[in-house]
This record gives structure tokens, sequence and C-alpha cells, in this order.
């Protein structure tokens, strides 16, 4: 060793004086021998390994090759763990790209024989992820796979600390993380493993707790169905009704606050998927019928977002609600049918125009009436039911009339077509507008029969396709009325169809769940925090006081 700098700063005082390692690569190389010879007595050999450590300090050649026989020897020497992490995350530091790439990639290899330190490893690679250079990126992404295959609660530890107490980017970046590279594993690293599967639900529920964006709750609710212990009854009546405190359910409807009614949206179809396995539907399904439909004029018509609150009314009433719910909520859907259910004009001439049909509307409000009689009630029975029906018989007869029209004119236009055409933009919003005329055609003629059949099945236009789970079953052609409406699968967002085959306000409307690209973040100095490495002990955290979610401009309709 040898004196280094002599800073003569404030000399009046003091002199500073730094001691850095003088190894060279041979040295490095003689250390590395002397350890990897040991054999059993490698413990004896700390001056060795002190020598390692310091060798990181010297030029770049030195920091290159020391990190990976610092962590292979690691386990050798507890006495240095803190020195040893403290040293390889100095590296990660590095402007060199190289070798910080080395450092991070020796960062789990020291928790093979010390799972200990899995938890706080975790936690410092969550915060590198905030990185910008790609390749570095994807090989932080690979040792928090490869410590989440070790051991995946101490992992999930690492990653929720920086979900729940990490500074905004450093949360974001966790966030994805799950999302994009944890949920598909799930099924593999938490199925067979309840204590990590039960602490990533309490986790998941801290989080939920506090405030947190639309696309954010969005995520964790996406995740949250995946765990095998939410199969059971009270884990999703829980979720659920935490669901529905985050989407003020228990609060007057403003139509006209578009934030709330994005949010509104959000929520709930987070909550469907809870639904279709069985938890109550009621309080939802209640609220939206109740408070949402009758002022339904009033919410704005910008994104979709009407056709997006009657696709959740049709998905909820085929969430088998309970008979005192169907009795509530249906006079609420019949009336907002029949505003969407034109009258046939009484006298045909040039100057009379055809009314303006709302395809995509009425699928929904036609399918969501079908299932809610089909549950019970007496909407239909009695001499008010029977002059409800003759109402309603009269307007869907003009529709069917209109909607036949519209099918010969799609099935004609889309005749011929390859698989390969049908995927193009133009000719698939065809194919969905061609589901939804003959949904819509197959659900009324179950009206025309006295009384209603009520039996008829089909597959919702936004739904792609029926579930795996049933092989047996397979995926209607395109127009076919069968299928089911009890199971509901992954959907897409379709604007209302029209008659004149017009989707929406334009076809280069901007839909709900896209945003621009955003940049990754850049520290002001330095690469990470100077805590980097040290899991903070379980508090709140710092500026998030306020509960509920929050915008932070992002809007509601953003997703991942």
């Amino acid at each position: 060793y040898g004196i280094a700098d002599i800073d003569f700063t404030n000399c009046d005082s003091f002199w500073r004086i730094e001691w850095v390692d003088m190894s060279t690569i041979e040295d490095i190389y003689k250390h590395y021998e002397v350890l990897d010879g040991a054999g059993d007595s490698v413990s004896k050999h700390e001056d060795a390994y002190v020598s390692l450590l310091a060798a990181c300090k010297a030029g770049d050649g030195q920091k290159r090759l020391a990190p990976s026989f610092i962590s292979k020897f690691f386990k050798h020497f507890p006495k240095f763990a803190d020195q040893a992490i403290d040293t390889l995350l100095d590296l990660c530091e590095e402007d060199d790209p190289t070798i910080r790439k080395l450092s991070i990639k020796g960062l789990p290899r020291l928790c093979q024989d010390m799972p200990e330190q899995v938890a706080r490893i975790s936690d410092v690679l969550t915060q590198l992820l905030q990185t910008e250079e790609q390749t570095e990126l994807r090989i932080v992404r690979e040792a928090l796979l490869s410590l989440l295959k070790l051991d995946v609660k101490g992992s999930l530890a690492g990653v929720f600390s920086q979900i729940l107490q990490g500074v905004e980017t450093s949360r974001e970046q966790a966030i994805k993380f799950l999302h994009r590279f944890v949920a598909p594993l799930i099924p593999q690293l938490l199925h067979c493993n309840k204590e990590a599967e039960e602490y990533f639900l309490h986790e998941t529920k801290k989080v939920l707790a506090e405030d947190v964006t639309g696309e954010e709750f969005q995520v964790f609710m996406a995740l949250l169905p995946k765990l095998k212990i939410m199969s059971s009854a009270p884990a999703t009546e829980e979720l659920t009704e935490m669901v529905a405190s985050q989407a003020g359910l228990t609060e007057d409807f403003q139509a006209e606050d578009s934030d709330r009614v994005h949010k509104l949206i959000s929520c709930m179809k987070s909550a469907i998927p809870f639904f279709q396995k069985g938890a109550s539907v009621s309080t939802a399904l209640l609220y939206i019928c109740t408070s949402v439909l009758p002022a339904f004029e009033k919410v704005t018509d910008k994104d979709d977002v009407r056709l997006n609150l009657l696709q959740l009314v049709a998905e909820m009433s085929a969430c088998r609600p309970p008979p005192e719910t169907v009795d509530v909520c249906t006079p609420s859907v019949y009336d907002l049918l029949m505003v969407y259910c034109p009258s046939p004009p009484e006298m045909k001439s040039e100057e009379t125009e055809a009314p303006n049909l709302q395809f995509s509307f009425v699928e929904c409000l036609l399918f969501s009436l079908h299932q809610l009689c089909k549950v019970g009630g007496s909407f239909l029975d009695g001499d008010e039911g029977v002059k409800r029906l003759q109402a309603i018989r009269q307007r869907l007869q003009y529709f069917s009339r209109r909607c036949q029209s519209y099918i010969s004119q799609l099935r004609a236009t889309l005749r011929g077509k390859s698989a390969s055409q049908l995927k193009e933009t133009e000719n698939h919003v065809k194919v969905v507008a061609l589901r939804t005329t003959t949904n819509i055609s197959s659900l009324i003629k179950d009206f025309f029969h006295s009384p209603p059949s009520l039996k008829t099945t089909v597959v919702l236009s936004w739904v792609n396709k029926l579930p795996q789970s049933k092989p047996q079953q397979q995926t209607a052609p395109v127009g076919a009325a069968n299928g089911t409406s009890a199971t509901l699968p992954a959907k897409r967002s379709i604007s209302p169809i029209r008659f004149d085959g017009t989707t929406g306000d334009s076809q280069a409307k901007k839909k709900i769940g896209s945003r621009p690209t955003k940049d990754l973040y850049s520290p002001p100095s330095g690469r990470f925090s100077k805590d980097i490495g040290r899991v903070p002990a379980a508090s709140g955290r710092g500026g998030r006081g306020r509960s509920g979610f929050r915008g932070r401009g992002r809007g509601w309709s953003s997703q991942w």
C-alpha cells in the first residue's frame, strides 16, 4: 500500500490521506490462487480476500477482474460480508458499463450460500432497474429473476420495499417488473409456496391501501387472480370490498367528473374476474344501475366512456346477481334500451331519415336485460310486464330488420377474405360489427317467444375467445350465436358500431389505455441513492399520506 493522495485543502487544521490498493492484475491472480488452492481452510486466508476487496479501488482492469473472485469466495468470509457487498455496490456506480455489468452479475452469487442476504440484494437490484442502458437493464432483470428462483419470499421483500418506500421512479420500475416478468411466473414460483403467496397478498394489500394511480391499481388487480389462495371465497370477497371502496361506490355519482368516471371504470374492470369467481356483484351492479344509468346522457362520450360503462353492466349481469338485485336493476336497463332502440318511422318518404342506430350500445343493454330477466324477477310478468314486452317488441322488430340488412352487407364484404386479411384494421372492425349484429339478432328472437324463452347464449363481441380450459367448446365462426355468456375472458375496447359502419368519433381517436412512451429516470448525481442496499424499516412512504388514487398527471385511462 502507498499514499495515493495528500489533499492540502484546509491544511491548517488537518491532512486528508487516502490509502488505496496498488495491486496489479498479477497480484489479484496470486490472491485468487491462494484462496482457490486452500481447500477447506480457505477462511484462514483473510488477508488475500481483503486484498481482493481493496483491489477494487485500483484501476479499471482490477475492477473488472476482482468482482467475480469476491463473489466466489464470499461465503467463506461472513466477517467481511458488508464490506464485500458495499464494494460491489460501489462498482455498480462506475462510469465503465463493463465494470457495472460484471458487478451486477456477481450480486446474486452472494446469496447462494447466504440466503439472509437475498432481501438486501433484491432491494439493490430493484433500484438498479432505473438504468437507461438496455443491456445492463437486461442483466439486472436476469439477476432479480435468479434471486426469485432461489428465495421467492426474500426477493419479493426487496421488490416491495422499493414499491412501498423507494423513490418514485424506483417504485414505478419495481411495479413494471412485477407486471411484466413476475406475473407469468406466479404459478411456478408461488403456487407451491403458500408462505410466499400469502406474503405477496399481504404486501399487495399494503400497496393498495396507500395512494395508487389507476394504472398501478389495475396492475395489482390483474396479478391477484393468479394467486392460488385467491380461489377461496373469503379472500375474493375481501378484495372485492377493497375495490368497491376504491371505486367510491358509497359516494354520489358525478357524471360530469371525468376523472371519477374513469376511476369507476378502472376499478370495476379489475373486479370483474372476482365477480366471475363468485364474489357478490350486488353492490357494484346496484350502484351502476341506480346511480350511473339514470345520468347516462350526462356522461362524456370521449374515449368510449359510455360504451365501457355499458360493457360493465353486461358483464356484471352475467355474474348471477341475486333476484332482489335484479328487481332493482332491470328497470334502469330497460329504460335505457328503449332510448337506444328507436321506434320505427311512422311513414316512409325520401325526406325521412332512418334513425342512427347504436349497435354496440344495444348489444350491451339487450344482453344485460336478457341476463337479468333470466335470473328471475317479475319485470316481464303480469299486466305491466306484458305492456313492457309489447313496447320493446315493437322497437326490437324494427331494429332486427335494420340489423339483418347490415349483417347481409357485412357478410358480402367479408366473403372470400383470408385469415390474414381479416386481421387488417378495416376488416377487423367489420368482423366485430358482424359479431355485434349477429348477437343482437340472436337475442332479439328470445323476446318474441311467449313467454320469452331467454335460452340463447352468445359470446359478447368484445370478448376475444372462449376459455382454453374447455377445449370441447370451440370458438364460434364470426357471427355464430353459440358460446357462453357467463364466462367472459380477456377483452379489448371496441368503438361503438353504427349503421354506416363508422366507429365512434373517428378511427384515429386515441384508445383508452394508450400513453406516450416515458423516458426512464436519470438521477441528478450518482447513479443510485446513497441508501442503496438498505432495506428500510416498515413505515409509511414519505409524502404519501393521502389515501385513494393518485392522478400524478397521467389520467385514469393510461395503462402499462
